[in-house]
């Protein structure tokens, strides 16, 4: 007996009854003999770990940190010496740059998955 096909998949839940499937299916090449299955597994998991929706959920982050900002930039045109305002909108100035901080570096890690993808000469198909 022998493994010629893998296929790895797996379910992200994106909230607000919402998912993405990303699956990877790929043959084995008779050739490399000598190559355990167990290493396209491992391989497989981790480029469907970066294509997940970490890249979705820090837009919508950002979108909410934005948000924030602004109104607390509001609250401060309307009475300058609010600490309330002050406070948050430093809070929320926070969170928006570690939240573009980790959009980057998901962005990054995905845009690398898909480069591992594409050396397997396979192709995306989003959902």
């Amino acid at each position: 007996m022998r493994v010629s096909k893998i296929t790895v998949a797996r379910l992200f839940n994106l909230g607000n009854y919402e998912h993405k499937r990303v699956e990877i299916t790929v043959e084995l090449d008779p050739i490399y003999n000598d190559r355990r299955p167990s290493g396209a597994v491992v391989a497989l998991e981790e480029i469907i770990e970066k294509l997940g929706p970490g890249v979705h959920a820090q837009k919508v982050l950002i979108e909410s940190e934005l948000a924030s900002v602004k109104i607390h930039e509001a609250g401060l045109l309307r009475d300058p010496d609010s600490d309330y305002d002050k406070e948050w909108l430093q809070i929320h100035k926070d969170r928006l740059g570690a939240a573009q901080t980790e959009f980057s570096k998901l962005t990054n890690e995905r845009d690398e998955a898909l480069k591992r993808l594409d050396a397997l000469h396979g192709w995306v198909t989003e959902g």
